[in-house]
């Protein structure tokens, strides 16, 4: 059984999968997904963010994003 699915193999039968809204709103919009909510809150998962020290980019990157991420919490 594979670890990951994607809307479109949710939207092929392939399964039930959780996915983040923005990723399976298209699908939805156009009547391929069927989205429900987990939860009266929706679901809350930890997110965690891995990069080489070395790769400059990268980790400026992973800055920028760890600071957004933190600023909307």
């Amino acid at each position: 059984m594979a670890d990951r699915l994607t809307p479109g193999d949710s939207a092929t039968g392939a399964g039930v999968s959780i996915l983040s809204r923005w990723a399976t709103a298209p699908a939805v919009e156009m009547g391929r997904l069927a989205a429900i909510r987990c939860g009266s809150d929706g679901l809350s998962i930890p997110w965690h963010l891995v990069v080489r020290d070395s790769d400059a980019t990268a980790a400026s990157i992973a800055r920028l994003i760890g600071d957004r991420l933190r600023s909307s919490d």
